[in-house]
C-alpha cells in the first residue's frame, strides 16, 4: 500500500516535471528533478536517484547553468557515495568543484 503511494506520488511529480519542460521552465524542472533524486535516494532507490540527478544535470548544463549543473553533480555523487561507490563518487565531486570554480563559486 505505501509503495503504491509512493509510486504514484513520483507519477505526479514527474508529469509536473514534464509540464515544467513543454513550458519552457527547464530550471525549475532541473530542480524538481533533484528533489526526486533525494526522495529516491532516501528510499535507498538507487536507479531512480541516479537517474533523476543525471537528467537533472543534464537540463542544467542545456542552459548553461554552471551552478545548477555543479549541484547536480554533487548530488550525485552523494548518491554513488551512499551506494558505497567511491570512485564514481570522487569523480562526480571532482567535476562539481571544476564546475562552481569556472562559475565564480569557490565555495559551492
Amino acid at each position: 500500500m505505501a509503495e503504491d503511494a509512493f509510486e504514484q506520488g513520483v507519477a505526479k511529480v514527474r508529469q509536473e516535471i514534464d509540464l515544467h519542460i513543454a513550458q519552457g521552465r527547464i530550471k525549475e524542472a532541473a530542480s524538481a528533478l533533484g528533489g526526486l533524486g533525494f526522495v529516491f535516494m532516501r528510499r535507498m532507490k538507487w536507479e531512480g536517484a541516479v537517474e533523476s540527478h543525471e537528467k537533472s544535470l543534464e537540463l542544467f548544463s542545456s542552459i548553461g547553468d554552471a551552478g545548477g549543473a555543479a549541484r547536480a553533480l554533487g548530488n550525485l555523487g552523494l548518491v554513488y557515495m551512499q551506494k558505497g561507490d567511491w570512485d564514481r563518487s570522487i569523480e562526480c565531486y571532482e567535476r562539481s568543484s571544476a564546475l562552481f570554480v569556472s562559475a565564480g563559486d569557490e565555495q559551492g
